[in-house]
């Protein structure tokens, strides 16, 4: 009741914590950007535990989105511009000592531009002026955490 999230029945407490002290370097503030379909409740369900960790860890989660399209299995870091900020690394390094082996790629706000362009009805994620990156939960089972043994 002192405020603090409870630890998520998905990351084992010495991954957690392993990722809390990498987070946890950083800048108070830094923003971060969430995402995963809501056609999967383990992917949102990772989402929530990953929000509250960074949260803790005292970054500021800018959003969280629920798609309405599938998002193959996965956990993914995808940076708006080719050269992102520092702190894009960060969460990355983060979410791989939690275990969670995150896909990396960069310019994803040229890619989607240029997929909307010629494949109108293509599916992916619309990035805020402001935004520099993402981290997309895809499909998993409900509960499971994607945590790499």
């Amino acid at each position: 009741p002192d405020g603090t999230p409870e630890p998520g029945p998905g990351l084992p407490p010495a991954a957690r914590a392993a990722a809390m002290r990498l987070l946890a370097r950083e800048p108070a503030g830094t923003p971060v950007w969430f995402a995963a379909s809501r056609r999967s409740p383990g992917a949102l369900a990772l989402v929530d535990e990953l929000r509250a960790l960074f949260v803790e860890a005292g970054w500021t989660v800018r959003g969280v989105v629920a798609v309405d399209f599938p998002v193959r299995p996965g956990v993914f870091v995808f940076a708006a511009d080719e050269a992102p900020p520092a702190f894009v690394e960060a969460a990355r390094a983060g979410l791989e000592a939690a275990g969670l082996s995150p896909r990396p790629a960069t310019g994803y706000r040229s890619y989607y531009a240029e997929m909307k362009r010629t494949q109108p009805g293509w599916n992916g994620f619309a990035f805020a002026a402001e935004q520099s990156f993402l981290i997309v939960v895809g499909q998993r089972e409900r509960g499971g955490s994607g945590v790499t043994p």
